[in-house]
């Protein structure tokens, strides 16, 4: 980690293979930002360049802390510091998807362009089940009935459950949760809890989330590619929704997903937002006039647009 003071303000840079996490610290607040870092194909001039999105399971940068009437100063000083540093690092541009827990799209308008996405759902736990919400969970009740059951790891252990599940079912996933937890770090692990649905002693589904303050936030599903003829989706929140309650929370949130997979009992709906930032507006007007792609298109960047 390569730690840098500029104008007493504390800048932080760790890099674990492709990711990397930038955070700024000052007399305002604390922002972390996570990213991945992308080489770019075209060179300029013999200059390798870079461009930025979002790693996953997470979403934009994040104020960890900061007082209610020092927040826009703490991003102003952040946007400042983190452009000299893509300027630096020879990067041009960033794609942000701005998803809760971690970034909030309407606390750096001044720093990306925002666009509203898509919807992401929730479940008000407070909220007491009418016979709609009833008849959500009976989905569960008959798929117990039918032989399901269900298991709910927390901590450590839920992180190795999930690991494990994923590593049989979905590489990738397995090579995005690797990393994932490899930037949390340990001491976060306390805040994980995965369910597991399985049937006749073989694993079906599992869902990986965690909790930030008063919610859970589910990060990834996983399934495997045998018993489609479950709701595999649905019952992981059914299941969540019931560990959520027995431990006090207030709110339950769903990955990204499309509509037709939420539930009745989903009455919370929250934006998901993308941001797009140049951090380098020459480079990237070289860049798009290299390939021949006018900067004007709506595909970003630009640049990376295949004719």
């Amino acid at each position: 980690m390569n730690s840098i003071f500029l104008n007493n303000d504390l800048l932080k840079v760790s890099a674990l293979k492709q990711y990397e996490v930038f955070e700024f610290q000052n007399e305002h607040g604390h922002i972390k930002h996570f990213f991945e870092k992308r080489e770019i194909d075209i060179q300029v001039n013999g200059e390798t360049y870079y461009d930025l999105v979002s790693p996953a399971g997470f979403g934009g940068p994040m104020i960890v802390m900061c007082s209610v009437d020092q927040k826009w100063d703490l991003i102003f000083d952040f946007k400042r510091a983190f452009e000299a540093y893509c300027i630096e690092q020879h990067i041009v541009s960033e794609a942000v998807e701005f998803h809760a827990p971690f970034g909030h799209p309407a606390d750096f308008l001044e720093c990306y362009e925002v666009d509203y996405e898509r919807e992401s759902f929730g479940i008000d736990v407070t909220k007491p089940l009418d016979q709609i919400g009833k008849e959500d969970l009976s989905k569960l009740w008959n798929a117990i009935d039918s032989g399901v059951e269900y298991r709910i790891f927390e901590g450590e252990a839920a992180i190795k459950a999930f690991e494990e599940f994923v590593h049989r079912s979905d590489k990738q996933m397995y090579l995005d949760v690797n990393q994932y937890v490899e930037l949390i770090g340990e001491s976060t692990f306390d805040d994980f809890v995965v369910v597991e649905l399985s049937y006749k002693n073989e694993v079906l589904a599992m869902s990986c989330s965690s909790v930030q303050e008063d919610a859970v936030y589910t990060h990834w599903t996983s399934a495997a590619s045998s018993y489609q003829y479950f709701e595999s989706e649905k019952l992981l929140k059914c299941a969540l929704y019931l560990w959520a309650k027995e431990k006090g929370l207030q709110k339950a949130w769903s990955p990204k997903e499309k509509r037709q997979s939420k539930m009745a009992i989903e009455t919370l709906i929250a934006p998901v937002c993308t941001g797009r930032k140049i951090w380098n507006e020459r480079i990237y007007q070289e860049l798009c006039d290299l390939g021949k792609i006018d900067k004007r298109v709506e595909f970003f960047p630009a640049y990376r647009l295949v004719q």
